[in-house]
C-alpha cells in the first residue's frame, strides 16, 4: 500500500505509560510494553485511535479491563472481542479494494493484503487520511486500488444518561434465549420435515415391491424403485448432516450465553446473595449448566423435532390399511397413561439425585480448595468418613432413579412389541379377508414402528428431560434475581470527585433476622482528611462497619453517607472505586504480580506500580524474585508466597488505586518488623490527605489516629483522641 512520505502528527518512539497521554498508552500497546503482551502489535496499536474515532466516552480503566488477560499479542480477533466487550460489535464488509469502502462506515479498520492495519478516519480527494497501527502515525492513504479487508462497527449501543435500566425478568430466561436462534430452529425443523417426507419412501417402497413387483415379476418397475430408494437415502443422510451442524451450533451458542450471562449474573449480585451459599454449591450449580449444551445434541431435541409428524405417518397408515390405524392410536394412548402414572415418582428422584449429587460436589469442592487446612488439621480420615456418606447418599438416590428408569425403558419396549404383535395379528385378519393386500401389511408395519418410535424414544430420555428441566428452572431462578444498579457505560468515564467526608448516623445492622446486631446504634463523623481508627474485641463489628461503606451489605437501621450523599444513592461500582481496601488476608488471582496491583488500578504505569510496592515495603521483595513483577501466581502456587509478602502486596493493591478513602482491616496482619516500619511511615504520610479508615489492635497504630472509636458488642464505648479514650479505658 501507497503512503504519503510526510506522515501525520508525529510521535516519539517507545513512551512509558502514563495515564495522562492517550496517544502514549496507544504506542504502549502497540510496543507491547504494556501488561502481560510478550509480542509487538500492530493491531493493537489501532484500538485506541479506533475508540477515539469512534468518541468513545468509557474510562480508560474500562479500556484496559477489556483487554485479555493473558495473550501473546493482540491479534485482529482479540480486538474485535475488546471493541465488542466496550459497545462496539464489528463485522467484516463485502469491499475488498480500499476506494470502495463506503465513507458512512469511517471510521473504520482496513487490513490490506500484506496483513497491516489501518484505521480509515476520511477521505480527501483522491486520498484517505489513516491511522497507521504500524508506526502508531497519521498517514495519507494513496493507493485506493489496494486488496484487503475492513471491518467496521455494526451498530452502537443506545446510551442513555445515568444507571443503566435493569430489563424486566422474564418468566423463562432459557426460552427466550433459545428463541433467539429462531431461524436455525426453523431450518431445523424445516429439515426434519423433509426427512420425515423421506422416511415414507420406506413403505411405499415395500408397498410397490410386494403388490407390483413379485405378483407380476416386474424388474423394470423393482429398477425404478431400487433408484428412488437410492436417491432418497443419500437425501435422508444429507438431512441429517445438516440437522446435526445445525443443533451442535445452537447448542454451543446457547451454552456460551448460558455459561457467559451466569457468571455475569453472579458478579453483579449483591454480595449479600451470594455469601449465603457456599463455595461448592455455587460451582456444582454453574457445572449442573454445562449439561444444557448436551440437551440440543441428545436424542430428546430430536424427538421433540420428531414428534409433530406423527400425525402424517398416522393419516398415512389410515389411506393404507384404514382400521389398522388404531392400533398405533391405542398404544400412543398406553404410553400416555403410563407417563402421566410414573412421571410424579420419576421427578422427586430425579431432583432428589441432583440435590445429592450437588452436595457430594459441592464438599468436593471445598475440599480440594481447603487442602491445606486438612492436611495442617490431619482431618483426612473425618473429611474422608463425610465423603463416603455423601457419595454413598449420591448412589443410593441414583441407584433409585435408575430404576424407576429402566422401568420406563422396558414397559417402553413392552408396548412397542406389543403393537406389532397386535398390528400383525389384525392385519393378518384384514389380509385374509382381503380388506388389504400382504404389502399393505408389511408396510403398516414399519408405519405402526415409526410413529410409535419418537414416542418410546421420549421414554428413554425421561431421566434426562427431568434433568434438563431442573437445570433450566434453576437457570430462570438465577435469572430473575435482581441485580446491583450498574453505571451507564456512556457515562462511566466521568467520575464525581469525592472529598472524603464519612458520616455514620445511627446505623444498626445484623447479618441475619435471626440473629444478634452486629452494629446496634453506632454513629460517627470523619471529615475530609481525617484519619479514623476502630478497635474493639473480637466479634464488635469492626469489620462490618468497613463491609458497609463498601456496600457490601445495607444497613437496617440508620444511615451512612460520603460528601453528604447516602450511600444508598451511589450506585456500587462507583460507591467500591472511590475507595481502596485492604482486607484482613489478602486473595491473589491466577496472573503476574503485577496484575495483581494492578486491580486495585488497571490503567497504573510501571512507575505508579514501583511507587505503590515502596510505600507497601514491597519492591525490594518484587524485584528479588527471579521473574520480577512477571511472576506469576495463582491457586496452584499461591502458598509459595509467605502470608507477609501476599499482605504487603495486598496493601500495594490499596495505595495504587489512590482513592479519597481508604479502608484497612487489620493491615498489620503477618506483617515483618520491616513491613510494620512502612506501614506506619506510608499512614503518617497519607495522614490529612485521604481520609483513613483503620481497623487495628495494635496500640502503636491506634496512636497514629486522629480519633479513635471503640467498639464492644456492637455499640460504641469510648470515642475521641487515641489519648482520650486510652485514658477513658484506664479509668483516668
Amino acid at each position: 500500500m501507497t503512503i504519503d512520505a510526510q506522515s501525520l502528527n508525529k510521535k516519539d518512539k517507545g513512551p512509558r505509560l502514563s495515564t495522562g497521554n492517550v496517544d502514549m498508552l496507544a504506542d504502549a500497546l502497540r510496543q507491547g510494553s504494556y501488561g502481560s503482551f510478550e509480542a509487538k502489535s500492530a493491531f493493537s496499536g489501532c484500538l485506541f485511535p479506533w475508540l477515539k474515532a469512534l468518541y468513545w466516552r468509557g474510562s480508560l480503566r474500562e479500556f484496559f479491563e477489556a483487554l485479555p488477560h493473558f495473550a501473546d499479542t493482540l491479534d485482529l480477533s482479540e480486538i474485535q472481542n475488546v471493541m465488542a466487550v466496550l459497545g462496539y460489535p464489528t463485522q467484516e464488509s463485502t469491499s475488498r479494494v480500499l476506494g470502495s469502502v463506503d465513507d458512512r462506515l469511517y471510521p473504520c479498520l482496513f487490513v490490506d493484503s500484506d496483513n497491516q492495519p489501518f484505521v480509515l478516519l476520511s477521505r480527501e480527494q483522491d486520498q484517505i487520511r489513516a491511522h497507521s497501527g504500524e508506526t502508531g502515525e497519521e498517514v495519507l492513504l494513496t493507493d485506493l486500488g489496494a486488496k484487503g479487508h475492513c471491518y467496521f462497527v455494526e451498530q452502537l449501543e443506545d446510551r442513555q444518561e445515568g444507571v443503566k435500566a435493569q430489563p424486566a425478568p422474564s418468566a423463562n430466561w432459557f426460552m427466550d434465549v433459545v428463541w433467539r436462534f429462531g431461524p436455525s430452529m426453523r431450518r431445523i425443523l424445516l429439515i426434519t420435515f423433509f426427512m420425515n417426507v423421506l422416511a415414507l419412501a420406506v413403505p411405499i417402497f415395500i408397498l410397490g415391491v410386494y403388490d407390483q413387483v413379485i405378483p407380476i415379476r416386474a424388474t423394470d418397475i423393482l429398477l425404478s424403485l431400487s433408484v428412488g430408494m437410492g436417491i432418497a437415502f443419500i437425501f435422508d443422510f444429507w438431512f441429517r448432516i445438516l440437522r446435526a451442524r445445525l443443533l451442535a451450533y445452537v447448542g454451543g451458542r446457547v451454552e456460551n450465553i448460558v455459561a457467559v450471562s451466569a457468571f455475569e449474573k453472579i458478579l453483579n449480585l449483591p454480595p449479600a446473595m451470594t455469601e449465603m451459599a457456599s463455595l461448592g454449591d455455587q460451582v456444582s450449580k454453574l457445572k449442573d449448566f454445562d449439561s444444557l449444551r448436551e440437551l440440543f445434541t441428545s436424542l430428546l431435541v430430536t424427538v421433540g423435532f420428531e414428534l409433530p409428524f406423527v400425525v402424517m405417518f398416522l393419516i398415512v397408515l389410515g389411506i393404507i390399511a384404514g382400521p389398522l390405524a388404531l392400533v398405533p392410536l391405542g398404544m400412543a394412548i398406553l404410553y400416555a397413561i403410563a407417563w402421566f402414572i410414573i412421571t410424579p415418582k420419576m421427578s422427586k428422584l430425579v431432583k432428589k439425585s441432583s440435590i445429592a449429587r450437588a452436595r457430594r460436589h459441592g464438599f468436593l469442592v471445598e475440599s480440594i480448595s481447603n487442602m491445606r487446612t486438612i492436611k495442617e488439621a490431619s482431618v483426612e480420615d473425618v473429611w474422608n468418613r463425610r465423603y463416603r456418606k455423601l457419595s454413598a447418599d449420591a448412589a443410593v438416590t441414583s441407584h433409585e432413579a435408575a430404576q424407576i428408569s429402566f422401568l420406563f425403558q422396558t414397559l417402553a419396549s413392552a408396548i412397542m412389541t406389543l403393537s406389532g404383535i397386535v398390528t400383525l395379528a389384525v392385519g393378518l385378519h384384514m389380509a385374509i379377508s382381503e380388506q388389504i393386500t400382504i404389502g399393505a401389511l408389511i408396510a403398516s408395519m414399519a408405519l405402526t414402528w415409526r410413529i410409535l418410535s419418537p414416542i418410546q424414544n421420549l421414554f428413554l430420555t425421561f431421566a434426562r428431560a427431568e434433568q434438563a428441566k431442573v437445570s433450566i428452572s434453576q437457570i430462570n431462578n438465577l435469572m430473575r434475581l435482581r441485580e446491583e444498579p450498574k453505571p451507564n457505560n456512556q457515562t462511566s468515564g466521568v467520575q464525581r470527585a469525592w472529598h472524603g467526608a464519612i458520616e455514620f448516623v445511627r446505623v444498626s445492622f445484623k447479618y441475619t433476622q435471626q440473629g444478634e446486631p452486629a452494629l446496634l446504634g453506632v454513629g460517627f463523623r470523619a471529615n475530609p482528611g481525617d484519619f479514623i481508627a476502630i478497635s474493639g474485641s473480637n466479634g464488635s463489628g469492626k469489620s462490618s462497619i468497613l463491609r458497609l461503606l463498601l456496600g457490601l451489605q445495607s444497613p437496617q437501621a440508620g444511615h451512612i453517607s460520603i460528601d453528604g450523599v447516602d450511600i444508598r444513592q451511589i450506585v456500587p461500582a462507583e460507591l467500591r472505586r472511590s475507595m481502596a481496601y485492604v482486607p484482613q488476608q489478602c486473595k491473589l488471582f491466577h496472573g503476574t504480580i503485577a496484575q495483581n496491583i494492578r486491580l486495585g488500578n488497571p490503567v497504573a504505569s510501571d512507575d505508579d506500580l514501583r511507587k505503590a510496592c515502596q510505600m507497601a515495603g514491597v519492591l525490594e521483595d518484587v524485584e528479588n524474585l527471579p521473574q520480577g513483577f512477571d511472576t506469576r501466581v495463582g491457586d496452584q502456587n499461591v502458598w509459595q508466597i509467605n502470608s507477609g509478602l501476599r499482605q504487603k502486596l495486598a496493601l500495594a493493591r490499596a495505595y495504587i488505586a489512590d482513592a479519597t478513602i481508604l479502608l484497612m482491616d487489620e493491615p498489620a496482619n503477618a506483617l515483618d518488623d520491616r513491613g510494620d516500619k512502612a506501614l506506619m511511615e506510608t499512614l503518617q504520610a497519607l495522614k490529612g490527605k485521604k481520609t483513613i479508615i483503620m481497623v487495628s489492635h495494635r496500640p502503636s497504630h491506634l496512636r497514629l489516629a486522629d480519633r479513635l472509636v471503640m467498639l464492644n458488642q456492637g455499640q460504641t464505648v469510648h470515642a475521641g483522641t487515641p489519648d482520650e479514650v486510652f485514658k477513658k479505658m484506664a479509668g483516668g
